[in-house]
């Protein structure tokens, strides 16, 4: 979003969580509505959604210059949102 449709955004972020994280996140969403997919499937279908969105000639999926790399693998919503809060309230004072 932040390469084409926010592309003169003040404050870019790309977030993003490791692999496994999305998959098991994933595999949960999946679960809670009843379906039961392996683990290994679920990591094969987010990898390869991955290299779909990377390689798509429209707006591929990629860090747009400027933005600010935020990882929340390990994060709980709040501290994610603390931590977002954060990097624009530094922003804002630059």
């Amino acid at each position: 979003m932040g390469t084409t449709v926010f592309c003169d955004a003040q404050l870019k972020l790309y977030v993003d969580a490791s692999l496994p994280v999305r998959a098991k996140r994933k595999k949960l969403f999946l679960e809670e509505s009843g379906k039961r997919v392996s683990t290994e499937e679920i990591l094969f279908q987010v990898s390869e959604r991955d290299k779909r969105d990377q390689q798509r000639g429209c707006s591929p999926l990629k860090v747009a210059d400027g933005a600010i790399v935020v990882d929340n693998s390990c994060e709980s919503p709040l501290i994610f949102i603390n931590q977002i809060l954060k990097i624009y309230m530094n922003k804002e004072s630059l």
